[in-house]
Parts: structure tokens; sequence; C-alpha cells
């Protein structure tokens, strides 16, 4: 497996932990936790505050990026509350983690596993102070089978209101993955949770997606704006700081250990995912399991600098033969096979987000100057018909590289900017016309076609130009 050979090269003992660490062993994860950083510093220290009871602490409704962390972050939390409680017990609180993840089945609610999870959650609760053995009415609830676990539920929080003083600790629910269930489950889902649960007491805590609790209704999203009423934005937090954090953790018989990923490829993933930190992460796992380092086996005194430039153009070839960097060259893909419009368009699109640019008389005359130079004759009319454009258009939309915002606004997307980037080097360009040899498609294009593909666009220029020629 090409990943272990990287061991001696990169002075590592072992690989590093790519994947979700909340998953490992609780010292493996307190370690390997990026907990040193500042935000996620400032962000645990606003909640345990409100935790130890200096001030009462409301429903949470925490906000980030998919993968950025939320999840792992809530067991973060937890095995810090599990030391300030050894240290000096200043922490007022239980924490427990509900996975809703499963409970919506057909788009309606599971109830059955829903009350099963809810009881199990409030048996972990009144276990931690020992009730369930040493106190004969909290036994005979639970003992009691000719109940279900819901009115169980009901029984054992009536018998907490009426004993608040054997549960110096509240209670604090995470209710996690509520954002991959339909949007019209997700408040009836927190309304029964809070039905059962004696909400005066029990604080609960929404993790959610920034993307999806945009999009949600207005209807919706102030109905959980009111049962979380508290905010709180999950700070983004920097994929290289990460990496090299994990790569600290490694003891290594040869001294510190080497990165092989450079600011330079962090920054691309981070931004081609979205923020997403979990999946650039597994990326850079598949990266190392796929890149055989080749001739450097055995030459460990190779600099870091050396091998993070030959893991950046080695990861984009990864990106690219997984399908996750699409082929803005594959003639396949457009109906006008002897121009790349995918690609001239996504660059004309980083210069000015208008389609009335794409179809603009200084444009057209740009590409034919452009066209001219390998002395293509056709009709320019051609090439931004409504029909071709609208193909090239949705291809962009379908691989994710363009919003269309209006009839007439594009946007593009974090992806798309980082594909933009490269869509002109002569390494993508070269990837992508291996790939269409590969799939006996290349006799459909000609040399005069890869001579356009290697002229660089010039439409930063152009919107300069217009925009002083207009001043």
């Amino acid at each position: 497996m090409p990943a272990k050979k990287w061991l001696d090269i990169l002075c590592w003992d072992k690989l590093p932990a790519f994947g979700d660490i909340h998953r490992l062993d609780e010292n493996t994860f307190t370690t390997l936790y990026y907990s040193d950083h500042h935000k996620i510093q400032h962000m645990a220290a606003c909640l345990m505050s409100g935790l130890k009871g200096d001030f009462p602490p409301n429903n949470c409704r925490v906000i980030g990026f998919p993968g950025v962390g939320k999840t792992t972050f809530l067991y973060y939390l937890k095995a810090s509350i599990k030391k300030e409680k050894e240290k000096d017990n200043s922490v007022k609180c239980f924490l427990k983690i509900l996975d809703c993840v499963d409970l919506i089945k057909d788009e309606t609610i599971n109830e059955v596993l829903l009350f099963d999870k809810l009881f199990d959650a409030t048996m972990d609760y009144f276990n931690y102070f020992d009730l369930a053995i040493a106190n004969e009415v909290v036994k005979g609830i639970i003992q009691n089978n000719e109940i279900n676990n819901c009115e169980k539920c009901y029984h054992l929080w009536d018998f907490y209101k009426k004993n608040l003083i054997l549960f110096p600790h509240r209670l604090f629910l995470a209710l996690d993955g509520i954002d991959t269930i339909p949007e019209d489950c997700m408040v009836p889902l927190a309304v029964k949770i809070y039905n059962v649960l004696p909400t005066r007491y029990v604080r609960l805590w929404l993790s959610i997606r920034n993307i999806r609790y945009e999009n949600l209704s207005e209807t919706i999203r102030s109905q959980l704006d009111t049962l979380f009423q508290e905010p709180h934005k999950f700070p983004p937090i920097e994929l290289k700081g990460i990496i090299d954090e994990r790569i600290k953790n490694i003891e290594s018989s040869e001294g510190a250990g080497k990165c092989p990923f450079s600011d330079k490829l962090c920054s691309f993933l981070i931004n081609f995912y979205n923020g997403d930190l979990r999946r650039s992460l597994a990326m850079m796992n598949r990266i190392l399991q796929e890149v055989s380092p080749k001739g450097l086996e055995g030459r460990n005194a190779t600099s870091e600098l050396f091998i993070q430039k030959y893991i950046e153009r080695e990861g984009i070839r990864v990106l690219f033969s997984c399908d996750e960097l699409c082929n803005l060259y594959d003639v396949t893909q457009t109906a006008f096979r002897i121009f790349p419009l995918e690609k001239e368009v996504l660059m004309a699109l980083s210069a000015h987000p208008r389609i009335d640019f794409l179809l603009s008389s200084v444009l057209q005359d740009e590409i034919k100057t452009k066209l001219s130079t390998e002395a293509m004759k056709f009709p320019i009319s051609d090439l931004f018909n409504n029909e071709s454009l609208q193909a090239a258009l949705a291809f962009l939309k379908t691989r994710n590289l363009i919003e269309i915002l209006s009839e007439n606004q594009i946007i593009i997307t974090q992806r798309g900017w980082e594909v933009q980037k490269i869509a002109e080097t002569e390494y993508y360009i070269t990837l992508c016309k291996n790939a269409i040899k590969d799939t006996g498609s290349l006799q459909n294009t000609s040399r005069t076609y890869w001579k356009i593909a290697a002229i660089q666009s010039p439409y930063q220029e152009l919107v300069v130009e217009k925009m002083i020629g207009t001043e």
C-alpha cells in the first residue's frame, strides 16, 4: 500500500489519523483534537461558563459548515466536562448526544425508536446518580414491563421534577444530525422531545449545517430559533492547522515528522469541498493511499518542500481520477465540439457574473481574435447560441462550479473558483486530454482544438479595460 511507503520518507512511525477522531478511544481523541485553536477555546469557554452555572444556559443552536467539526466538538465538550468534574466538580451538567439520523422513516418520525433513544439517554442520566440501583421508585418504573419506553420516560421525568435535590447536575441533550432529516420533520421532532423532557430544567443543543439552515423556509427557521434561542456560529478551522497538529502527535524515531501537504493544496481542498474538513481530510488520506513515492523510497533526506510540490501535483491527479475534479475539456459533454466552451464560460464568469457579458460584442470580438489565431472560420453566433450556452451552464451547475441566482446573474462557487485557477494549466489540460484519449473520444477533437485550449483567457483584463473605459 503506497501510504506505508511514505513512513520513512516523512519520518513517521505510523500514519496520522485523518478520519473522524471522535470515534476513537477517549484518551486518543483528546490527544488528537485541535483544542489549542483559539476559536475552539473561546467557544468552549463560553459554553462551559454557562454549564458551570456562571449564568443560566439557554437552548443552543450551533451552525457551521458541513464537516467542519460540530459533532467532534460535542465529544470534546463531553470530555472537557468529565475532566472538569474530576478536577473540582464545578460543571453542573451531564452531556448526552442523541443521534437523530435514523429517526425518520418514509417521511415520518419513527416514534418507537425516538422514545427508545430518549429512554436510553434518560437512563444514562439517572445512572450517573446511581438512582436506577439505589432508588426503589426509579427501579419500579424501569422494571415495569406493562408500560413502554415512552411512558417510562414520562414517569421518570415526573419523578425528577418532584425530587430535584437528587439531581445536582442538569441534563444537556445535544441533538446531532437533525439537518439530515426532511425539513417538515425537524420542528415536530424537536417538539416531541420538548414534550417528554422538563425543559424548564433540561437544556437542548441543536447542531445544524449552515447551508441547510439558510435554505430552510422562513417559518421553519423561525420555529427552530424559538426552540433553540442562543445562536453560536461554529468557527471555521484551518485545514493546515489540523494536519500539522495530527502529524505533531505522531511519535517518530527520526525526530519531527514532515508534512507532505502544502498550504496551497490545503487551501485548494478546503475551498473545493466548501469548508468541509471531513471530506478534505478524507481526500488527503486517499492521496497518500494512491500516490506512490516512486523513486523517493529510502531518501528520508528529501526536503519537505520537494515532497509538498510532488504531492500537490499528484493530488490534482487523484482528484481527477476519482471524478471529484471534472473535465472541462471533455468534448463528449458539449454540443460544440470544436471549442472548449465549458472552460471558456467558467473563465469568463470569473471576470464578470452576468450572462449578458457572455453575449456581449466585446467578449465575442475577443473570442473571434482567439479563434482567428488558429485560422478558425465559423460564425461566432454559432458558439454562443442559446442551446450551446445553456448546455455549458447546465454542466457547470451540475458539477457545483456555478450557482445561477437569476435569469441574468450567476456566481461562481468556492469549488468553481478553485477549478478556474487550474483550468488553463498545462498539467490539468494534459490530464483532461489523456482522459478523453482513454475513452476513445480523442478523434472528435483536432490539433486546433488543443491549441485553442492552451491560449490563456483574457477576460479579467477585458473587464478592467471596460470599467476604465466607462469612467
